[in-house]
């Protein structure tokens, strides 16, 4: 109760403030932790916590302090110097375990279609993502944050099925597998129940009004092999940054939201632009890719 009335009275505190000085001032302190917990807690020296803060202030989106934990944030500027220092180890790829899900972390180096193929790679272990987001500074090193499920939702999902996608993961980056490859031999049967026509409004629509930063798209379809993977590719291929991913499935089908802006940073709001992204991606929606079973799973 008390959570979620503290968490009710700093929404309430965005809410009114219109011109995001509270967000700023939220900033501020998250970076006023971080180089507290250099200082105190890693006990670095203030010339390394100094280059720790200026690595974690050069990821865009500035939210990055936001999704990572001071210690976390340690681990990927060591993990930024190791990928500086030995560029043929990118990309490198790590697992932190949750119950509810696992978070895969992925480090390389910027590519337009790479959530998309992230994104396709997951499913082709017949495994969910239900979140992901991308981080990236101005030298082209991106981080990318999948949380994903078995197909029970929980994550409680074996080592040597993390072992395979991990080793999908950067065959794929590398460009010595395909990815639709990988999606025509799943390696477990997953079936969609056919929803009975107009028991579920579909829908494809942008929001300019839900987020100050962002355009929000947001989608209700029939779930389908690879549909987050076709969706994510078609709005890639557009002149636009995609990055947060939220995902959710009920009922077999998918209500997922988008969190888009311009190449410059803004909200989208050339309406023919919209319109024809929204075409292209139902176009890319009721294509179905053609599947062979290799095994089944029980």
């Amino acid at each position: 109760k008390a959570i979620l009335y503290t968490l009710y009275k700093n929404t309430l505190e965005v809410l009114k403030n219109s011109d995001n000085s509270l967000l700023a001032s939220q900033t501020n302190k998250e970076q006023e932790l971080l180089k507290n917990y250099l200082l105190q807690k890693e006990k670095l020296e203030e010339g390394v916590a100094n280059q720790v803060l200026l690595f974690a202030a050069e990821m865009l989106p500035h939210t990055y302090l936001r999704y990572n934990t001071p210690r976390r944030v340690v681990q990927q500027f060591l993990m930024h110097l190791q990928c500086k220092s030995n560029p043929s180890e990118i990309p490198e790829i790590e697992f932190e375990k949750e119950p509810a899900y696992v978070t895969v972390t992925v480090y390389s180096l910027e590519d337009r279609y790479l959530l998309s193929d992230l994104t396709g790679t997951v499913t082709s272990e017949a495994l969910s993502v239900i979140g992901m987001r991308s981080f990236k500074n101005t030298n082209g090193f991106v981080i990318s944050q999948i949380s994903i499920t078995d197909s029970f939702g929980g994550g409680n999902i074996k080592q040597e099925r993390l072992d395979r996608l991990k080793g999908n993961i950067k065959s794929v980056i590398l460009k010595k597998v395909n990815v639709e490859n990988l999606l025509s031999s799943p390696i477990e049967w997953v079936n969609y129940n056919k929803i009975p026509d107009g028991m579920v409004a579909e829908k494809i629509e942008f929001n300019n009004v839900l987020s100050s930063e962002y355009t929000i798209l947001e989608i209700l379809l029939p779930d389908s092999l690879g549909l987050l993977y076709r969706i994510i590719k078609q709005i890639l291929s557009f002149d636009v940054q995609l990055h947060f991913v939220r995902v959710s499935t009920s009922a077999d089908y998918a209500y997922d939201s988008f969190y888009i802006k311009s190449t410059t940073g803004n909200k989208i709001e050339d309406v023919e632009l919209l319109k024809k992204m929204e075409q292209e991606i139902a176009n890319a929606a009721s294509r179905r890719i053609k599947t062979e079973i290799s095994y089944i799973e029980y």
